[in-house]
Order: structure tokens, then sequence, then C-alpha cells
């Protein structure tokens, strides 16, 4: 039996420029994380348009954010095998080209197909974004960049609403909400240009292989957990939708052995399973699961907002914009915070968003009919400074000491695990919210389901204060 060689990363030529180059990656990167949350905003306006149905929307968001976990597990490696420079302008093309289809899209089946095209095409982007920060920058300047990707993630993330209201308030030539999907256009031809300039190339000595058969049971895997909890609330729970999430079960197992055969072998797993050995990886990628859904609390609220209360989008989007502020602001403190607490500032932002999102259930409940922007501004801000400290933080403390030639692999395992908590987040709050709602709904009933799809949010905001007292107690900062 031959022996698969393994991914090892020499030397790399380090660019002359690193700072610039990591600033057009994260530009074009940033496009991608924006339309994670953009659509939030619009779905209202979406569902009048195309007459789209409640698991419609959340196929909408989904689709995307399930796309590019699937993508995110083997991207790295194809990066490691085409070269990063080439994977990362590859992807950026193929979404600005995805964006322009769902701008055009006819029917809410042709808008949740290209929202998964445009998944898949960001997911082959934002690897090389970590991979180029773990092999171009020395440990002095590591924790500044992974800061600065944090803080891109976290702004993208909190910024969508407000920029999609913008652009659909404005309504720029009666194009509506699809003016949310053309705005990417531009910005992606700016970014491609000039990174095809002044990013550098960098792949393994040898090219690593694809996992065909690890992939194809990790997706089946994923549209049987996925598609029951979303289509079978929908259709009233019928018997194949247990059947589905039955089988999930052993399609993970198979996954598993498979891994743990071709690691064993030295072969080409999609997951490297000794990224898992440690305290800090494990339970930090826990926490990541359950954490980086709070921001599902954006689907709810935005139609609570928009369809409860009358809204409109750019009053939607403005009602965000604490949330935004606040994780600007954790972002810029995650780094020095992080570097001299650890584990200690995973566990008080934690505290934060649980808090943040308890006070704005309390709000909601008691205003009812009469809720205004500025009453949610507070609760907001805080879940955005825990938000911006958690997302600057958490992936310093996972990555900071990973090898150089595990840096693909690691990168690609912690961004499907980000994008696997989005996607569970909005299919299960999602699921509560829609149950909630019976016939036509009125506003207490709004109230009624936006609070209790957010208690769960509450309750995986806490189980990740309780986790992060189980990382390491090191700062994250290099010795």
């Amino acid at each position: 039996m031959s022996k698969a060689p393994s991914t090892t990363i020499p030397a790399p030529t380090r660019s002359k420029a690193p700072w610039a180059a990591l600033f057009v990656m994260v530009a074009g990167a940033f496009v991608d994380l924006l339309d994670g949350t953009i659509v939030q905003v619009a779905l209202p306006s979406i569902q009048h348009n195309l007459d789209a149905s409640d698991a419609d929307l959340q196929w909408i968001s989904a689709s995307y954010l399930l796309a590019f976990a699937l993508m995110l597990i083997t991207s790295a490696r194809l990066g490691d095998m085409f070269g990063r420079k080439r994977a990362f302008l590859t992807g950026l093309a193929a979404f600005m080209l995805a964006s322009f289809a769902v701008a055009l899209s006819a029917s809410t089946g042709m808008l949740i197909g290209f929202r998964a095209l445009q998944g898949a095409a960001s997911a082959l982007m934002l690897p090389q974004v970590l991979t180029f920060i773990q092999v171009q920058f020395d440990e002095r300047d590591k924790p500044k960049a992974f800061a600065t990707y944090g803080m891109m993630l976290a702004v993208a993330s909190a910024g969508g609403p407000l920029v999609g209201g913008l652009l659909i308030e404005a309504n720029i030539a009666g194009w509506d909400w699809r003016t949310i999907f053309l705005v990417n256009v531009p910005i992606g031809l700016v970014a491609l240009t000039v990174g095809a300039r002044i990013i550098p190339e960098s792949r393994p000595a040898i090219r690593p292989r694809v996992d065909p058969v690890g992939l194809a049971l990790v997706g089946l895997a994923l549209v049987a957990v996925f598609y029951p909890l979303i289509q079978g609330r929908y259709l009233g729970w019928p018997a194949w939708s247990f059947c589905m999430l039955a089988c999930a079960v052993p399609l993970l197992a198979a996954f598993l052995v498979v891994q743990v055969r071709e690691t064993h072998r030295h072969g080409a797993p999609l997951i490297d399973l000794p990224l898992f050995t440690t305290r800090a990886s494990g339970v930090g990628l826990l926490i990541a699961l359950l954490f980086f859904g709070t921001t599902s609390y954006f689907f709810v609220l935005t139609l609570h907002l928009q369809e409860g209360l009358g809204y409109t989008p750019l009053h939607a989007g403005i009602t965000f914009l604490p949330f935004s502020i606040g994780t600007i602001v954790g972002s810029m403190v995650a780094s020095p915070i992080g570097a001299r607490l650890g584990r200690g500032a995973v566990m008080i932002a934690a505290a934060v968003m649980a808090l943040s999102l308890a006070g704005m259930l309390l709000v909601i409940d008691r205003a009812g009919a009469d809720l205004s922007g500025w009453a949610l501004a507070l609760p907001q801000g805080g879940a955005g400074v825990g938000f911006g400290i958690t997302s600057g933080t958490l992936a310093t403390i996972i990555l900071i000491r990973v090898a150089p030639e595990r840096a693909a692999a690691a990168s690609g395992v912690v961004n499907t695990v980000i994008q696997l908590g989005s996607v569970t987040a909005i299919a299960i709050v999602g699921a509560i919210f829609f149950d909630t709602l019976t016939g036509r709904p009125t506003t207490a009933q709004f109230v009624a389901a936006t609070s209790h799809s957010i208690w769960y949010l509450v309750a995986a905001s806490t189980a990740c204060v309780l986790l992060a007292a189980a990382l390491p107690h090191d700062p994250v900062a290099p010795d």
C-alpha cells in the first residue's frame, strides 16, 4: 500500500506587503460574509415580491450557509492543490457571477439555488484568508492579523441589515431588494483586479488529495439534518422527516469511520482529527458551533419588526445599528483583552451576549405593539460588544498555535463549524418562530414567537460561558 504524501508547507515566499494583500483579501471576503446577513432585512420584501413561503424564507438564508459549510470542508485543500491565490480569486469571480444571477431570479427556487452557489463560491475564498495569515505573518503580528480578520467577520455579520435597509429603501432603478446582491459586483471587481497584482501565490510542496467518499457522506448527513428541520416543520412533520433525521446518525458515524481510516493510512481525510486532541481546539470549536448562531436573532427580529410592527426595511436596518457599533468596539478591543485574559475574554463576552439577549427579551415583552428601535439600542449594543470580542478572540485561541503545515486544514474546520452554527440556529429559531405563529398572526403572536426564539439563543450563549471555563488558562498572545 502506497503512503499518500502529507500536506507539508515549505518556507513560504513572504509577501513584501502582507498587510496590503490582507486588506484586499479581507475586502473580497467582506462582501461574502456581508451576504450572510444582508439578506435578513430583505426577507419580507422578497416574500411579497416572489410569494415566498415561511420555509422559503429559511432556505434563502440557510441554503447560502449550508453550501458555505459543505464547501468549506474541502476548499482549504483546493487552495493547497491549485494555489491559494488562484483559489481565492476564482472564488471571488464565481461569487460575483452568482450575485448577479441571484439579483435576476424570477422565483424563490432560482433564488435559493443561486444563493447556494454564492455560498459555495464564498467558501472557496474564506479559508485562503486564514491560511494567508498563518504563512505570511510572524508570531508577533499573527494576533493583530487574526483580530483584523475577526473584526471583518463581525462587522460584515453586523452591518448587513443596515446596508440592506439602505439599498432597499433607495430602490435604485426600481430594483428593490435585488440591489443588495448587485452591490457585490463592483466591490468584487476592484478586489479581483488589485488582488491579482499584490496577493502572493503559495501552495504545499506536494499537492494533497481530496476525500470524495468523506465529502459525500458529510454532505448527505448535513442534508439529512437540515432539510427535515426546515421543510419538515413547514409540512407538518411528516414521517419521512423523522426518518431523515434518524439517517443522519449512521451517516455521521460512517463519515467519522472514514476519517479515522484515512488518518491511520496517512491518507487525505477531510478533517484533520489530531486538531481535536487539544483542549483549545476541541472546546473552542464547540463554543464556535453554539456562539456564532446568536446572530440568527436578526432573522426573527426583522420579521417581527417589519411584518408584526410595520417597520420599513430602512427602519429595521437602523434598529440593528447599535449591534453593528457594538461589534466594531468589541472587535477593536478583542486583541488586547484576549492577550491579557485568554479564556476569560471569551467567558465575559459570552456572558455579555447572554445578558444582552435576555434584556432584549424583556424589552420586547414589555413594549408589545409600542416597541421602539431605541428601546433595543442598549441590549443590542451589548450583544454586539460580546460578539465582536468573541469573534476576534476565539479564532486566535483555536489557531494561534497551529503549525503552518496544518494551517489549511485548521482554517477549514474553524470556518465550517462557524457556518454550521449559523445554519443550525436559523433552522431551530425559525422552527420555533413559525410554529408559534398561526393563521393571520397578531402583534401579540409575533411578540411571543420572537421571545420564544431568542430564549434558545440565551441558553446557547449561557452554555458558551460554561464551556469557556474549560479552555486553557494561557493568554492567547504567543509566548
